[in-house]
């Protein structure tokens, strides 16, 4: 959880709503800026659920694979690249960070690629467009992040 406001009363708000939360045994996540929060969760996001769906693989099949598994990474390096330039402060290692815990991860199909195989509606809107807009508002290039909304788009 964050705060929709960057003052400190916002901060301090939200941080006592964790702490509740926490000491309640509410499992939460409490970061001090929401764009860091949104671009940290759409790093993983973007990359699996698109390439998964896209691909029909699963996440470690995906990840078995040399060249979806060097675009995942290519597709990662462009979101947080945007991300950077649009004021989020996300960790060094975070690319490494992900791949690693979903590699330590049972193998799973992400909630897009589920939708795909239902029928149902993709969220490509919030994940895919609206991160693409704020790069280029950013004067940040995203094409192989965009390669993979167009394949999206046509399923």
């Amino acid at each position: 959880m964050a705060s929709l406001q960057r003052s400190t009363e916002a901060h301090q708000i939200c941080a006592a709503v964790a702490d509740d939360l926490s000491a309640a045994d509410v499992p939460v996540e409490f970061n001090s800026c929401l764009v860091s929060m949104r671009w940290y969760k759409l790093v993983w996001n973007i990359a699996f659920s698109g390439l998964c769906t896209v691909s029909g693989l699963r996440t470690l099949e995906l990840l078995s694979n040399p060249q979806l598994r060097q675009r995942l990474l290519v597709v990662m390096q462009e979101v947080v690249a945007a991300a950077s330039a649009d004021g989020a402060e996300l960790e060094a290692d975070l690319i490494a960070t992900f791949v690693a815990k979903t590699e330590a991860m049972v193998s799973y199909a992400p909630s897009m690629q589920l939708d795909a195989m239902g029928g149902r509606p993709l969220e490509l809107e919030a994940i895919y467009r609206e991160p693409l807009r704020r790069a280029r508002r950013c004067g940040v290039a995203m094409p192989e992040t965009n390669r993979l909304l167009l394949e999206l788009e046509r399923l």
